[in-house]
């Protein structure tokens, strides 16, 4: 029986020499692949560069250049290595034996015979163990025999004969003209893609970018280069062809005028054409007009109204303005309104509104902005507020000729758009306190812009003791609606109330005045008679009136006159002074009614029938009418004598009531200081702490006291 291990070990080196035998065929595939890949590759790269061929063409050339090569990586690589590692159909033992046998000349059949006998054995029980003998003595003979030398890898270098030309060719293609093999292996790749012809030249786009804003223009700088210049370019932008400005041999230009749209170009010179450029066209934000909504202050009372494109606004301060924007290609507006910004987002379609109330003076720019570009297109405007004016107030002031405490205003008021309210405002004064104001609503028409008012005011409704003083003022209030009422007042005006004593004197020196002006007005009226009695006189004899004695007549009416204003001024004067006595003293009914009694007389002291003489007299003179005017001034001289007994009658009784209302005065006084002296004495008693104060009001009671006395010694 043949050794195991001796026939395994022989079948390890066939096994040695099968493996060796794939991996020449590998060395050998691949030197293959090389010389038929760079081979086909100058073949089919330079054919296409010179030829430029059509996308049927280079798609064979494609095609046949991978099949060719793929089909030599399959069979000589490929496959020889899934043989190496038994992956795929392997060289059988018996056929490495033959292979083996063919190549040393001394095994010729023996290593085949060793197998077969091998197989025998294993079939043939038999013969079994003559067959393992001979299988032994064979294998002892084929074992020192090194079978894998038969396979000689070195032996492949002779192919390289076959790869090394087509590389040094490429690598002097690729030092000499390397564009040659780039430019055709690009098309050869893109196989199904069409290429222009290279042409002898080329189109050098000098501008940094291909974009431009929206209406702007772009001024395209081509320049050309190569080895054949053209004499002319052209530009296609699909629906026309523009001739290129040459500026010299290689500089061209051409000029895109007001560009709305993105466009493609291509240009063009000869037979030749570029590829394709996009001339990118940025949407630019533009603001197409505009309307401002005016929403005004309804206390104004004027209508709401719409402006059109009406960029600088003039409006009355608190208007609504809302602006409604109508735009193209614009995302945002950016607003700003004196140093305040806003960002206004669309409310529509390109369109954007927003609201601003116009308080003062400002100026406002509306920038319409888009992602694409950054516009300087910006709208600037101003709006100018009108301001609500405050009220204007203008005040007369009158008092009443007989009464000065009865007050009469006469006043206008004015104002841009309206009032509110007319207040009459005032307060009393004095060392000690202030009395809260009041104020009266006075009746006008608060809706005209200008109003005048009339109001009447009698102090002593006050009742304000003497000594106290009274501030007044009117105070007008508009009807501003945005800032709230403004408020105008008219000057501010007093009155002193005078005090006992001031009044006091006040009242005797119009009584002195009064007493004057009647002794006057006795005297006047004494002459008068005296000078008319000696005028008739003269005139008895006489036929006519001379010019001399016209004009006595003349000085004896004007005399007449003067008597009579005389009269009147002591009349008026007297009814202050009883008013004034009304007012600040204490009257008894009997003074009360000597007073009225007084007044009668006044009243009745000059009668029409007085003053239709005077008329008389005139018209009379102007007829030249001696008989007639000298009965007249007979009549004169009887009226002067009576009113001198009036007069000399009132000025009696006017004496005798002056007395006696000083004297009322004079005991009211010394009751008073009666009083104050005897609670004087009971704080005294109290022993009050504030000791210096009960001085002073002694000192002051002691000099009111000595006063007393001094009226009463006049008295």
């Amino acid at each position: 029986m043949p050794s195991t291990s001796n026939y395994s070990y022989l079948i390890q080196k066939i096994d040695e020499f099968i493996r060796k035998y794939y991996l020449n065929k590998v060395v050998r595939g691949s030197l293959y692949l090389m010389a038929s890949f760079f081979a086909s590759y100058i073949v089919v790269t330079v054919a296409e560069y010179y030829g430029n061929f059509s996308p049927l063409i280079r798609t064979i050339l494609f095609y046949g250049f991978v099949l060719l090569n793929g089909g030599i990586l399959i069979k000589w690589i490929v496959i020889p290595l899934l043989s190496y590692y038994k992956l795929g159909k392997n060289l059988s033992h018996e056929q490495a034996s033959e292979i083996i046998g063919q190549h040393f000349g001394h095994v010729k059949d023996k290593l085949l015979n060793t197998l077969q006998l091998k197989k025998l054995a294993d079939e043939n029980h038999t013969q079994k163990a003559l067959i393992e003998a001979s299988i032994n003595q064979k294998i002892f003979d084929l074992t020192p025999i090194p079978f894998s030398t038969a396979i000689k890898i070195k032996e492949n270098r002779k192919y390289l004969k076959y790869a090394l030309p087509p590389l040094v060719i490429i690598l002097f293609i690729s030092a000499a003209a390397p564009y040659i093999f780039s430019e055709s292996t690009e098309r050869l790749l893109k196989h199904d893609k069409k290429f222009i012809k290279k042409a002898p030249f080329e189109f050098v786009i000098l501008n940094k970018s291909l974009s431009s804003v929206q209406g702007d223009d772009l001024e395209l700088q081509l320049k050309m280069t190569g080895n054949e210049i053209p004499q002319d370019i052209y530009l296609e932008d699909g629906a026309n062809t523009f001739k290129l400005e040459k500026e010299n041999i290689i500089r061209f230009n051409y000029t895109f005028r007001n560009l709305q749209n993105t466009k493609k170009i291509r240009l063009i010179a000869g037979e030749f054409a570029s590829e394709m450029y996009t001339i990118e066209v940025r949407r630019k934000p533009t603001l197409l007009n505009f309307e401002a909504f005016l929403e005004y202050p309804s206390y104004i009372g004027k209508r709401n109204e719409t402006l059109s494109n009406s960029g600088d606004l003039t409006v009355p301060v608190g208007t609504k303005v809302n602006w409604r924007f109508k735009t193209d290609n614009t995302s945002l507006i950016k607003m700003k309104l004196g140093d305040k910004n806003f960002n206004v987002q669309p409310s529509g379609d390109n369109q954007f509104n927003f609201t601003y109330r116009a308080l003062q003076n400002t100026s406002f720019t509306a920038k319409p902005l888009n992602s694409e570009v950054d516009a300087n297109d910006v709208a600037s405007y101003t709006i100018k507020v009108i301001p609500d004016l405050s009220p204007a107030i203008q005040v007369a002031e009158r008092a009443d000729s007989v009464n000065a405490k009865m007050l009469y205003f006469v006043g206008q008021v004015s104002d841009d758009y309206g009032f509110s309210s007319l207040r009459f405002h005032y307060r009393i004064l004095d060392r000690e306190k202030v009395s809260s104001a009041q104020s009266k609503l006075i009746t006008f028409d608060r809706n005209a812009l200008q109003s005048n008012f009339f109001h009447v005011w009698d102090i002593n409704e006050l009742k304000a003791a003497p000594g106290q003083q009274i501030e007044y003022f009117f105070e007008i209030a508009d009807n501003d609606g945005v800032h709230g009422a403004k408020i105008t007042r008219s000057s501010l005006r007093t009155i002193n109330i005078p005090s006992q004593a001031e009044t006091e004197k006040s009242i005797e020196k119009s009584s002195k005045a009064i007493q004057q002006k009647m002794e006057q007005a006795i005297r006047q009226a004494g002459q008068i008679e005296r000078d008319s009695k000696k005028l008739m006189q003269d005139l008895i004899n006489k036929k006519a009136l001379t010019f001399e004695e016209k004009k006595q007549i003349e000085q004896l009416l004007e005399k007449q006159k003067a008597l009579e204003n005389l009269v009147n001024e002591a009349k008026k004067e007297n009814k202050q002074k009883q008013l004034e006595q009304q007012n600040n003293q204490n009257i008894s009914p009997e003074i009360l009614e000597k007073q009225k009694q007084i007044e009668n007389l006044f009243n009745n002291v000059l009668d029409e029938k007085t003053k239709e003489l005077l008329k008389n007299i005139e018209r009379l003179l102007e007829q030249n009418n001696k008989n007639q005017t000298q009965q007249e001034l007979s009549n004169m001289q009887l009226d002067n004598k009576t009113l001198q007994k009036e007069l000399d009658r009132i000025l009696e009784l006017y004496k005798k009531l002056e007395f006696e209302q000083k004297l009322a005065n004079a005991i009211d006084k010394l009751k008073e200081q009666s009083d104050k002296q005897e609670k004087l004495s009971e704080q005294s008693e109290k022993k009050s702490p504030n000791t210096e104060a009960l001085k002073d009001q002694q000192e002051s009671l002691k000099k009111d006291f000595d006063d007393l006395k001094k009226d009463l010694k006049e008295l």
